[in-house]
């Protein structure tokens, strides 16, 4: 009788032991789709970022060229005016 109580106790823990691992391995899964996709979403950022940087370095160097070309521009009005 004691035998069998005790097998029993094992067959108990031996259960709840099994039920913890697979609750353990699915707060894992969890935690590494959770981890996936904040490293998903930081790259889509990151590429929506360094596409914004793009168009406004593009935008700065623009600037910077019509700002030459209209100091030019006043230079030369400004020798067709002393002529």
């Amino acid at each position: 009788m004691k035998k069998e109580n005790n097998f029993t106790q094992y067959e108990k823990a031996l259960i709840d032991l099994t039920k913890n691992e697979l609750a353990l391995q699915k707060l894992q899964d969890s935690f590494a789709t959770s981890k996936a996709k904040k490293y998903k979403t930081a790259m889509k950022f990151m590429q929506k970022d360094k596409v914004k940087y793009n168009r406004l370095a593009t935008k700065y160097n623009e600037l910077q060229i019509n700002e030459a070309k209209l100091k030019l521009l006043q230079e030369k009005m400004s020798n067709l005016l002393q002529s």
